[in-house]
């Protein structure tokens, strides 16, 4: 380590922190500016509890926010990840989006529903799609696999 201490000091000395901010100011601060290049996390949580769809929510941000991201699904097809950050995009319930509501000639919002879910597609479209890859993945996903996606 004597040799890297003098770079190891400049580094830290002279270049910004580089961090990848999250959408919780909360978490921002427990993860010192935000995810850290280099680092693994690990969420942890009984089935259903939120870990997918927090990461979803993370990545859509992220990517939003000019990163690109690789979020590679085990539970969640790209259309399911697709409608919850549709539903997020345009604060729509991902239930109405799921359930096709703006099909019910009973539902009285049918066209506001419609008209809402366009400008969320269309919101995606500019903000989140082109920085976001969601990768399908099964037991034939394995570190190296990722680390060809990734490249």
């Amino acid at each position: 380590m004597e040799d890297l201490t003098g770079e190891i000091l400049q580094d830290l000395l002279t270049n910004p922190p580089v961090s990848i901010k999250t959408p919780s100011d909360w978490l921002n601060a427990l993860l010192t500016g935000g995810w850290l290049p280099g680092r693994l996390y690990v969420l942890g949580a009984p089935p259903g509890e939120g870990k997918t769809t927090f990461c979803a929510w993370a990545a859509d941000y992220a990517a939003a926010n000019g990163t690109p991201v690789l979020f590679v699904a085990y539970e969640m097809t790209r259309q399911q990840l697709y409608v919850y950050s549709l539903a997020r995009t345009g604060g729509i319930n991902s239930g109405l989006i799921e359930g096709q509501r703006w099909k019910d000639p009973d539902y009285q919002k049918a066209e506001a529903l419609a008209d809402e879910i366009a400008l969320a597609a269309q919101a995606y479209d500019e903000t989140i799609a082109p920085k976001i890859t969601i990768l399908e993945a099964g037991p034939e996903v394995t570190p190296a696999y990722l680390k060809g996606a990734i490249g």
